[in-house]
C-alpha cells in the first residue's frame, strides 16, 4: 500500500514538474511580445493583440455566452444567431463549439474572487495554462507502456514541439488549447476501459467508462472536426476485436462489449452530426484536391496558409533539429519535434506492426498506429494537422526508448543505468531547439508586419464613432473577425463566411477594372446578400453563363439591367424581382477597409474572381515587386532604388516627365530584368500617367541618353485612370512604377499593370484617384485605407 502511494506521489510530482517546464517558455514569449512596441498593445486590455484572427471570433462568442447564455448576439426563429458575420443575413451560431468559452468564463469567475480581471484578459492567458494539460494523459499512457524515462520524453515532446508551442502561446485563444489534451484524455480513458474488459475488472470498467463518455461529451463541444478521434478509436477497437477473436469469446463476459461500444460511438456521431458523411467528404475533398476552384465557385481552402501542403524537410540541417525560426518553409520534421523524434516514431511504429503480425496484439498498439498514420497523412495536406500528428509521434518516440534500452541491457549490462537517461535527453534536444526557434520568430517579426495593431484599432474606433450601427464593412475574409470585434460592425466576408459564392464576388469586385461593376457588387452584397445570385440561378440555371450574365447586368444601371432581362424572355414580375435583388434600394452604408498587408493577399483576387472560361483565355499576374516603399527623390532628377530583388530601378525626371527602367547595376545597362511600361504619379494635385517608349518594351534598350518618352509632353502626360494601354495578356507581365504621396513620404511601388489597373490597385496605390464611386475617408487613418462605397 505504501509503495503504491509513494509511486503515485512520485508520478504526480514528475507530472507537475513537466507541466511547469512546459508553461514557462509560453510565459517567456509574452515578455518579448509585450516589449516590442506600444502599437502591439490593445487599448482595451493593455495586453498584446491576440495572435490570430480566429481568436477574435472565439472571444466574441465567449462574450455572447457570458451575456446571453448562448453563442451569437441574438436569436432568430428560436436559433442562436450571429448577426455580425455574413452580412446582411447573418448566420446560424448554434453549431459553435462552446467548451473553450465556458472554460474561460469559469476561470474568469474564479479569478475574480481574488482579483479584478476582465473576460478578455482571462481569454488572453487561458491558452498557455490549458495547453500544458496534455502532459497528464501523454505521461500516463506512455508510462504504462514504457516506464518513467519514455513517459518524460513523450510528455516534453508533446507539449513543446514547435507546432503546438506556437499555437498555444499567450494570446492564441483558439481551439488548439483544448482539442489536443482532450483527445489524449479520450484515448487514455478508452485504453483503460478496454484493458478493464480484458481483465474483467468491473470497477475499472465503470470508473473509466464514465470518464470515457465524459471526455467524449467534452470533445464534441471543443472542435468542429472532433469526430475524427472517436472514428479512430472505433476503428482501432473493431480491428482489435477481429484480431483477438477466438471461438470461445462469445461465452466470456464483456466479449461483445468492444463491438457494442464501437457501434454506440458511431451511432452517437451520426445522431449528433446528421450530415457527417457529406461534411467529411466535402472537407476532405477540398483539402486533398488543393485546386483553386471547386466546381463553379472557388475553393477557399487553397488560399488558407495553414492548409497549404508542407514539405517533409526544407532541405537545411537546422530544420532537422528545430534550430530554424518558425517560418512558412519549416517542414513536418521540424514542426513535429525534430529528426530524432520523427525517426524514432517511425521506427517504433514498424516494431509495433511486427509485434501485431506475430500475434502480440494490444489495443494500445492499434490505436497508436491508426492515430499516427491518419494524422501523418493529413500533415502532408496541411500544416494545421502537424500539431495533431506530433502527439502520437511523441508517444511512439517515447516508447522506443524502452525497446532500445531493453536490447542494450541484455547485450551490455554496463549500460543498464546509462542508456535509459541518455536516449530521452537526445530526443529532447530538438524540442529545446523548437522553443528557441519560436522565440526567435516572435522577436524577428516587425510591428508593422503584424496584421492587428493599434493603427487598425484606432481606425475602427473612429468608424464606430462616425457611422450608424447598421454599417457594413467590406474587406478580405482574413480581417473580418477583427473588424467585427473592434469595429462592432457587420462584415460581408470573414472566416465564417468563406463560401465559394461570397469569395467569387468579393474577389471580382476587387480584381475588375470596371468601377461600376465593383461598386454594384458591394452594394448588392450589402443590401441583399447572396439572394440575387441564387435568384439568377433559379431563373437561368447554375452555370458559368449565368455568372457572366450577372457580370453584364451589374456593369450597368438598374434600368439597363431590366431591359436585358426582359430580352431573355423573362416576365416583367421576374425582371423586377431580380433587379430589386441585384440593385437593392437604400442598402446600408458600406465602408471598404484596406489594411497595409492586403497587397500580399491580392494575388488571390484574380484567381478567385474569374470564371472557368476566363481562366483559359488569359493569365492575370497581380504580382508586385516593391510595395509602397518610402523613398527620397534626388534633387538632380535621377534616383536609383534597390528593389531588393537583385536589380535596381532607375527613375529620371525631365521636362517631358518621368521615366523608369530596371538595371542589374546602379548605372543603366543593356539588360533590363523587368520591363516598365509606364510611370504613374499620384499626389494632392491629381494623378498623371507617363507612357514609356514602346520600343523599350519590344526591342533591346536604346542608349541611356535617348529620351524615354515616346510622345510629346502633352501627349504623354494624361490621366492615369481614363485609358488603359493595350497589352498582350499572354505575354510576360508588364510592370508599372507608381510614385504616390501619403502626406509624409513619397511611396515607391512597382506592380504588375494588371494590378495597377484593377479597382483594388487604384484604391491602394492611387488613393482612389479617378474613382467616382469610392469616396476616401482620409480623417479615419493615415495608414489604413477606408473608402465609402457610393451608388
Amino acid at each position: 500500500m505504501k509503495s503504491s502511494i509513494g509511486r503515485a506521489l512520485m508520478i504526480s510530482a514528475v507530472i507537475l514538474c513537466l507541466m511547469l517546464l512546459s508553461v514557462l517558455p509560453r510565459l517567456a514569449f509574452y515578455r518579448e511580445i509585450a516589449s516590442q512596441s506600444d502599437v502591439l498593445l490593445d487599448r482595451e486590455t493593455g495586453l498584446p493583440y491576440l495572435e490570430d484572427m480566429d481568436c477574435y471570433y472565439h472571444l466574441r462568442m465567449t462574450r455572447d455566452l457570458a451575456l446571453y447564455g448562448h453563442p451569437g448576439d441574438t436569436v432568430k426563429d428560436g436559433v442562436p444567431w450571429d448577426s455580425f458575420s455574413y452580412a446582411p443575413e447573418g448566420r446560424d451560431a448554434s453549431d459553435y463549439k462552446p467548451l473553450m468559452g465556458y472554460l474561460a468564463i469559469a476561470a474568469n469567475r474564479l479569478i475574480s474572487v481574488f482579483a479584478s480581471q476582465s473576460l478578455e484578459q482571462t481569454a488572453y492567458w487561458l491558452s498557455p495554462f490549458l495547453s500544458v494539460l496534455v502532459v497528464i494523459p501523454v505521461f500516463l499512457l506512455t508510462f504504462e507502456m514504457s516506464g518513467m524515462f519514455g513517459a518524460i520524453a513523450a510528455s516534453v515532446l508533446s507539449a513543446l514541439n514547435l507546432s503546438y508551442l506556437y499555437n498555444t502561446v499567450p494570446g492564441f485563444y483558439d481551439t488548439d488549447c483544448v482539442i489536443i489534451w482532450l483527445s489524449c484524455f479520450f484515448f487514455y480513458f478508452g485504453v483503460k476501459l478496454v484493458n478493464g474488459w480484458q481483465t474483467e475488472n468491473r470497477k475499472t470498467v465503470i470508473v473509466y467508462g464514465l470518464a470515457f463518455f465524459a471526455s467524449f461529451i467534452a470533445l464534441s463541444q471543443s472542435w468542429y472536426v472532433y469526430y475524427m478521434f472517436p472514428v479512430i478509436f472505433a476503428g482501432a477497437l473493431l480491428l482489435f476485436t477481429l484480431l483477438t477473436w477466438k471461438s470461445d469469446c462469445g461465452k466470456r463476459p464483456f466479449s461483445f462489449a468492444p463491438l457494442l461500444l464501437s457501434a454506440g460511438i458511431l451511432g452517437i456521431l451520426l445522431i449528433q452530426e446528421r450530415d457527417l458523411f457529406t461534411n467529411v467528404r466535402s472537407i476532405v475533398g477540398r483539402i486533398f484536391s488543393g485546386e483553386e476552384s471547386s466546381g463553379l465557385f472557388p475553393n477557399v481552402f487553397s488560399s488558407i496558409n495553414e492548409l497549404q501542403p508542407p514539405l517533409l524537410w526544407d532541405g537545411t540541417v537546422s530544420d532537422l533539429f528545430c534550430l530554424n525560426t518558425f517560418s512558412e518553409t519549416a517542414g513536418i520534421i521540424s514542426l513535429s519535434g525534430g529528426i530524432l523524434s520523427f525517426c524514432s516514431a517511425f521506427a517504433c511504429s514498424t516494431i509495433l506492426i511486427r509485434r501485431i503480425i506475430r500475434k502480440d496484439v494490444r489495443f494500445e498498439y492499434l490505436l497508436l498506429l491508426l492515430w499516427y498514420g491518419i494524422t501523418l497523412v493529413l500533415s502532408f495536406k496541411g500544416k494545421r494537422f502537424i500539431m495533431l500528428y506530433s502527439v502520437p509521434a511523441a508517444i511512439l518516440a517515447g516508447n522506443l526508448t524502452v525497446t532500445v534500452c531493453g536490447r542494450t541491457d541484455r547485450q551490455k549490462r554496463k549500460f543498464r543505468s546509462f542508456c535509459p537517461g541518455v536516449i530521452p535527453v537526445l530526443l529532447l534536444i530538438p524540442a529545446l531547439g523548437g522553443v528557441c526557434g519560436v522565440y526567435r520568430y516572435i522577436c524577428s517579426v516587425p510591428a508593422e508586419d503584424v496584421w492587428s495593431h493599434r493603427t487598425v484599432e484606432d481606425c475602427l474606433l473612429k468608424i464606430r464613432e462616425n457611422t450608424p450601427e447598421d454599417t457594413v464593412l467590406a474587406t478580405w475574409w482574413d480581417y473580418g473577425y477583427f473588424l467585427e470585434d473592434k469595429g462592432k460592425r457587420r462584415t460581408l466576408f470573414d472566416g465564417g463566411s468563406q463560401t465559394g459564392q461570397r469569395t467569387f464576388f468579393i474577389s471580382r469586385a476587387f480584381s475588375t477594372e470596371k468601377e461600376v461593376l465593383s461598386s454594384n457588387i458591394f452594394r448588392m452584397l450589402s443590401g441583399s446578400g447572396d439572394a440575387g445570385c441564387s435568384r439568377m440561378f433559379s431563373a437561368f440555371g447554375e452555370t458559368e453563363e449565368t455568372l457572366l450574365f450577372m457580370d453584364d447586368l451589374l456593369s450597368g444601371s438598374k434600368p439597363d439591367a431590366r431591359k436585358k432581362l426582359l430580352s431573355r424572355d423573362v416576365s416583367e414580375a421576374q425582371a423586377d424581382e431580380i433587379t430589386a435583388l441585384l440593385f437593392p434600394e437604400n442598402p446600408p452604408l458600406t465602408e471598404c477597409v484596406i489594411t497595409g498587408d492586403m497587397p500580399w493577399i491580392s494575388r488571390w483576387f484574380p484567381i478567385f474572381g474569374r470564371t472557368m472560361s476566363e481562366k483559359a483565355k488569359e493569365s492575370v499576374s497581380f504580382a508586385w515587386e516593391v510595395n509602397r516603399m518610402p523613398i527620397h527623390l534626388s534633387e538632380s532628377g535621377r534616383t536609383v532604388i534597390d528593389s531588393g530583388n537583385g536589380y535596381y530601378v532607375i527613375l529620371e525626371k525631365s521636362e517631358r516627365g518621368w521615366s523608369a527602367r530596371t538595371s542589374l547595376s546602379e548605372e543603366p545597362s543593356g539588360e533590363q530584368p523587368k520591363r516598365v511600361e509606364r510611370v504613374i504619379c499620384a499626389g494632392s494635385d491629381g494623378c498623371r500617367e507617363y507612357a514609356q517608349e514602346q520600343d523599350l518594351l519590344e526591342k533591346p534598350p536604346v542608349p541611356a541618353e535617348t529620351p524615354a518618352l515616346a510622345q510629346t509632353p502633352d501627349q504623354a502626360e494624361k490621366s492615369a485612370l481614363t485609358e488603359t494601354p493595350n497589352r498582350d495578356k499572354e505575354a510576360e507581365p508588364r510592370w508599372t512604377v507608381i510614385l504616390s504621396d501619403n502626406g509624409k513620404d513619397t511611396l515607391f511601388s512597382m506592380v504588375a499593370s494588371d494590378l495597377a489597373d484593377s479597382v483594388f490597385g487604384k484604391l491602394v496605390y492611387l488613393g482612389g484617384e479617378g474613382l467616382s464611386r469610392y469616396k476616401a475617408e482620409p480623417d479615419l487613418s493615415n495608414e489604413v485605407l477606408v473608402y465609402r462605397i457610393l451608388g
